[in-house]
């Protein structure tokens, strides 16, 4: 028989409530309190039930979670996967993520005779840590904008108009994430950008610090108490998402190194 190991109880960060071990790095969660970022959202319904629930509906969906994300659905090819389920899914998707319901309105702004435009999403529209509340409904001033025939910044997210060319998106745009997926980040929250600051831990004051793709990605899978971290429900895409993520740590790493090569030499 394996021998069963305790670990112990978990304890909650004293600045975030994160739940650690004992023998668990002290800053790992939060940087002692000065990684502060907002709360996702909560799950609406299907998305919620079919996370939570262990009926067959659930566990179809999750056994085929990755492929829920897949281009193939956008095309309307559903390999082994419900259609009805599809269907719910994108009306949620049309009801709560803000970029679905931003580019409509950006595009339903665009004059019927305009055949070729492209839809923006500026990187400095919105800035992270902004009242929650203020970007509650869809302005297309503050999230996306049409541009016909115009230069945009190459950190912006550019999508073509259906007979355009397809655009890279750049993984440190803060819509990376939810773009890319769109089911962990049901609503469309902020990922991780280069520009958003620590904050003092009591006084909550911005700090000429900010914060590093390891230090926001540690903070966004912990779990808390008394909340459920409800990316962690997600099983095989729960995979991909954090290999993805790490990939992205780590590229940033190598930038930091490439790009202060001369002045970590100088320092030695």
């Amino acid at each position: 028989m394996d021998e069963i190991v305790n670990l112990g109880t978990r304890l909650p960060c004293s600045w975030c409530r994160a739940l650690k071990w004992k023998d668990e790095t002290q800053g790992m969660c939060c940087s002692g309190g000065k990684v502060q970022l907002p709360n996702l959202e909560p799950y609406p319904e299907p998305l919620h039930s079919l996370l939570t629930h262990q009926d067959p509906l659930s566990e179809h969906f999750l056994s085929t979670i990755h492929d829920h994300c897949e281009k193939d659905i956008r095309c309307g090819i559903y390999p082994g996967i419900k259609p009805e389920l599809i269907s719910q899914l994108q009306k949620s998707l049309n009801e709560h993520n803000k970029y679905i319901m931003d580019f409509k309105a950006a595009i339903d702004s665009v004059p019927k005779d305009q055949k070729e435009f492209k839809v923006v999403i500026n990187v400095e529209r919105k800035p992270f840590g902004e009242h929650k509340g203020r970007f509650n409904a869809p302005q297309t001033k503050e999230v996306a904008i049409v541009i016909v025939g115009q230069e945009f910044e190459k950190r912006d997210i550019v999508l073509s108009s259906r007979d355009g060319t397809l655009m890279r998106i750049n993984e440190t745009h803060r819509a990376y994430d939810a773009l890319q997926y769109p089911l962990m980040f049901f609503c469309g929250e902020d990922g991780y950008q280069i520009n958003i600051p620590k904050r003092h831990e009591t006084t909550k004051i911005p700090l000429s610090k900010t914060v590093s793709a390891s230090e926001f990605y540690s903070y966004r899978i912990m779990e808390r108490d008394g909340e459920v971290c409800h990316l962690l429900l997600f099983r095989n895409l729960l995979n991909q998402f954090l290999v993805d993520m790490f990939a992205k740590i780590e590229s940033e790493r190598l930038n930091w190194i490439r790009h202060n090569k001369k002045k970590t030499i100088t320092e030695k």
